[in-house]
């Protein structure tokens, strides 16, 4: 509904405090200042490492300030494809293993000293994986028609689920061939209040030992409340939309400033983002979709028809 803004008192861990070893990332080889994840005082990334022969082995979360966009395979695990950390120079890396009996994935957590109210998260594919999908691997093909990659997003208190968050990284269906390049933020306030977070991923290129693709995502920017975010309306918000259906077309009028706006499909995935009021969606197909306005007032969600 036009008119409901989202306030809350919320913190935002931004990895931009953390200690970076020369290597450039921090995947829990080095445990001078971490041993076993990161955090701050009120949340904690949980991270594996485990030695070996041919120099160790790790899962969970690690952090990285690499930035290459083009090197393919396991090498450029740590960079991340839009370019640029979110906020600051180091963003989050999560890697998400499969047991080695089952191949089935097995999510990565986050714990809270105490319980939160997830906000919101920045999220966007790491290089790795980005390239494995646009141009396949030695195990993995490209991605064809159908296909898509996904992180989702679980919430638990006292070991129950709260609910989950779905974000496609990757979206081959319906003639459109995406892989995410830039930063986008996923509302995590559905999970309500959780005392730990899980990441998991899920990809259609599946073999005999389970996912192909190489389960990494980025991320950055985690928000949360220890107070229950509230919707309220904003009175004074005059915000037009039109026309609605559209068909080429679409317009927007506001008395606050448009800061950006972006059209999603109902699978979350972004189609189109802009500074200008006005949208042009003649190469989307017909359907349903979302139309969010950021304005400094807040963020503003509807519906919208495309003939």
């Amino acid at each position: 509904m036009w008119g409901a803004s989202l306030i809350a008192q919320t913190q935002t861990f931004t990895l931009d405090d953390l200690i970076l070893p020369d290597t450039g990332y921090w995947n829990g080889a080095d445990t001078t200042n971490y041993n076993g994840g990161f955090g701050n005082q009120d949340l904690f990334f949980i991270n594996h490492y485990t030695e070996s022969n041919w120099g160790g082995y790790w899962d969970g979360f690690a952090f990285s300030n690499w930035t290459d966009t083009t090197t393919e395979g396991y090498t450029n695990q740590w960079s991340v494809y839009a370019g640029e950390a979110h906020s600051g120079d180091i963003f989050g890396i999560g890697y998400v293993p499969s047991d080695l009996n089952t191949y089935q994935l097995i999510p990565i957590t986050v714990n809270f000293q105490t319980p939160q109210y997830p906000v919101s998260i920045w999220i966007t594919n790491s290089t790795y994986t980005a390239l494995a999908i646009k141009n396949g691997t030695s195990f993995s093909e490209p991605f064809s028609d159908g296909d898509y990659y996904y992180v989702k997003i679980l919430g638990f208190k006292d070991g129950n689920i709260t609910d989950s968050v779905i974000h496609y990284l990757a979206d081959y269906r319906n003639n459109g061939h995406f892989v995410q390049k830039d930063w986008q933020e996923v509302d995590l306030t559905p999970l309500g209040q959780v005392d730990s977070l899980k990441f998991t991923v899920f990809s259609t290129d599946v073999g005999q030992y389970g996912t192909n693709t190489p389960t990494y995502f980025c991320f950055d920017d985690l928000s949360y409340s220890s107070t229950e975010p509230t919707i309220v309306n904003t009175k004074d918000i005059k915000l037009t939309v039109y026309p609605n259906p559209a068909t080429e077309w679409i317009h927007i009028n506001s008395n606050k400033k448009i800061e950006n706006s972006a059209i999603y499909d109902l699978n979350g995935k972004l189609l189109t983002s802009t500074h200008k009021t006005t949208i042009n969606v003649k190469n989307i197909p017909a359907g349903i979709y979302i139309l969010e306005v950021k304005t400094d007032e807040g963020v503003y969600r509807a519906k919208f028809v495309k003939n």
